[in-house]
């Protein structure tokens, strides 16, 4: 009796072990790896305040900063003035039958150096006889235009005049101080412009909350000063206020909806591989009134579609030769991979839920 007893057991234990009863140690780990194709869609999404698929809504920044700068040093020349008086000689009585000789503003003199000098005003005078003292300012600015007392006596379109300066003439000089130049105008004013454009649109991106965004026209930028180019002053301020307009709306819907037209290419035996789908996008269109005409393109790497718990029940009880061929037949060119525990156990688990099936794109 004892005896009969243990073939029972054993046959039990046999039975149990065959239809996976108490096999609950016996575990499979199986990984495949598909080969993947790269899939291209492209399409265009419109979006206006009372889209359902892409709503959108105006947005309006304006930021508005001063900023002094220093003006150029420079070496401003003043010209060297005095007075001359013009000397009529008989001899010219004859010649210009008497009475009022004029000589016009704007006349030359010089020194025998060279220095030359022009006339201010005219000079009426009687012939023969001395005009009044007349001024005159130094062709050339700088010191060069000083010269002393008797030393103007030349006047080359009238040799039949005399002119001698009574006094030196004086003034000329350099001067320095700073004036603005514009290069100092142009680089204050596109400092702050840039500072203007970042911090708007900082300002415009921190409006969005995480939404995309394009602006509806270039950045409108008005800047004024309190000087002119020119002006001889130390320091100037320039003041500038930037303006953008822009159309918001979901970046995450606009990648969504990408995604989809790129899956809407895919037959049914086919699905996206995780994690391998890169969108882009750019506005192509924009409207005052907040209407967008967006571009997509969608990239991604399609595989095989496997229904883990399908083909999990599908395994179950197989040897670990046949679930090879299995999966290489359900994805031709695949790489499969199988762990058994215990070690070396020559077929998967009776127990679907006993095998983890991993599908990944092949490297």
């Amino acid at each position: 009796m004892r005896k009969v007893a243990g073939y029972l057991v054993g046959a039990t234990a046999f039975l149990a072990a065959a239809t996976g009863t108490v096999s609950y140690s016996e575990t499979a780990a199986v990984r495949v790896s598909v080969p993947t194709q790269r899939e291209v869609a492209q399409t265009t999404i419109l979006g206006s305040p009372s889209s359902v698929d892409l709503p959108t809504t105006t947005l309006t920044v304006q930021v508005t900063d001063s900023k002094t700068g220093i003006a150029s040093p420079a070496a401003i020349p003043t010209f060297a003035a005095g007075a001359i008086v013009f000397t009529g000689y008989s001899a010219c009585t004859q010649q210009c039958g008497g009475g009022e000789f004029m000589i016009p503003t704007g006349t030359t003199v010089a020194t025998l150096a060279g220095i030359g000098y022009v006339t201010l005003a005219e000079a009426d005078f009687p012939m023969p006889g001395t005009s009044k003292p007349i001024p005159i300012r130094a062709k050339v600015a700088g010191p060069t235009g000083n010269t002393g007392a008797g030393t103007v006596v030349f006047m080359p379109s009238n040799h039949s005049m005399g002119v001698t300066n009574p006094k030196p003439i004086t003034g000329g000089a350099i001067r320095h101080t700073q004036v603005i130049s514009a290069a100092d105008m142009e680089t204050l004013t596109g400092a702050l412009a840039g500072d203007l454009l970042t911090r708007g649109a900082a300002e415009l991106k921190s409006r969005a909350g995480g939404m995309g965004y394009a602006l509806t026209a270039l950045p409108d930028i008005a800047p004024s000063a309190d000087h002119r180019v020119g002006d001889e002053v130390a320091t100037f301020t320039v003041t500038i206020t930037v303006t953008m307009n822009a159309i918001a709306f979901s970046d995450t819907r606009v990648r969504t909806m990408i995604v989809s037209a790129l899956q809407s290419r895919l037959p049914p035996s086919l699905v996206l591989s995780p994690a391998s789908v890169h969108t882009s996008y750019y506005v192509e269109g924009i409207k005052p009134d907040g209407s967008v005409v967006i571009a997509g393109t969608g990239v991604g790497f399609v595989m095989p579609s496997i229904s883990v718990q399908t083909m999990r029940e599908r395994l179950a009880r197989l040897t670990t030769g046949e679930a090879r061929d299995e999966l290489t037949r359900l994805a031709p060119g695949s790489t499969v991979y199988i762990r058994t525990t215990p070690a070396n156990m020559p077929w998967l688990p009776v127990l679907p839920s006993r095998i983890t099936l991993t599908v990944e794109p092949l490297a």
